[in-house]
């Protein structure tokens, strides 16, 4: 017969393998273990946290959907760095985790290449977050962090771009205009992160705002053409309807590009 020692250390060890069974799940809705998220393409990666950002800068321009903005801009600041794979981590928390955490996988050598090519400061993504997490609001700041975090991310998707231009001007849109980019915003989250923890809200504010445009029938596409006096000064440029006209056309929307139904992961 085992000794009351032996069946205590056996017991033990069974409650030790249970507790990091229970420690690699997450409350991101996305990935449920630190094994799915080491599957996850770093581009991917890097898209959908720059899709997040900019999410939280529409939803903190709007009083009724602020206070979730700064929630959950507040939960994923809430350890004040990005080093370690966290069981309570938010969507956006793992996902940066996965670009600039100690941990990181890239034994796919795409993914080595990936991250070679992004620059994400951990400091500034704080900031940003924690601006959206008080419900500050100041254009030239939301602005040009956007267009930094689109360059530190490297994006390379035209439709994220031409959004960023807008998201980050949003207190000067038209009722047309962002009609437009919630439209495009909830057809990316549908195509790349059918479950994303923001899909239920932005479906919401969607609705809430009747910011939705019919793409086959709707003329209201040509607003993407329409110049914003107050952005192109800021960042010095007019959109005309040729340039944003090609950048759509790079868009995976258009390339008959198959991005399924939800978040995808690279086999390996």
């Amino acid at each position: 017969m085992q000794s009351s020692i032996a069946i205590e250390d056996k017991m033990m060890e069974q409650y030790k393998g249970k507790l990091q069974l229970v420690n690699t799940f997450t409350e991101s809705r996305l990935f449920r273990t630190k094994q799915n998220q080491n599957k996850t393409n770093v581009d991917d990666a890097a898209e959908l946290s720059f899709a997040y950002m900019m999410i939280l800068n529409m939803f903190n321009k709007d009083y009724e959907f602020a206070p979730l903005a700064s929630d959950y801009a507040s939960r994923t600041v809430a350890y004040r760095n990005f080093d370690y794979f966290r069981t309570s981590g938010t969507d956006l928390y793992v996902m940066i985790n996965r670009l600039i955490g100690k941990e990181v996988n890239d034994d796919d050598p795409r993914d080595k290449i990936a991250l070679s090519r992004i620059n994400l400061k951990r400091q500034e993504a704080i900031r940003y977050l924690s601006h959206i997490a008080a419900n500050k609001s100041e254009s030239g700041f939301e602005q040009r962090m956007l267009l930094r975090f689109q360059r530190d991310l490297n994006i390379q998707d035209g439709m994220l771009k031409s959004m960023r231009r807008l998201i980050g001007d949003w207190d000067n849109l038209s009722q047309n205009q962002k009609a437009l980019v919630t439209t495009r915003m909830m057809q990316y989250l549908r195509r790349k992160a059918m479950r994303s923890e923001l899909m239920p809200a932005l479906a919401k504010f969607q609705k809430r705002g009747n910011y939705i445009v019919n793409d086959k029938k709707d003329t209201k596409k040509k607003i993407w053409d329409s110049p914003i006096t107050k952005a192109g000064v800021a960042i010095g440029a007019i959109y005309g309807a040729g340039k944003l006209g090609k950048e759509l056309g790079k868009t995976s929307y258009q390339t008959g590009r198959n991005l399924g139904g939800k978040f995808q992961s690279r086999g390996k």
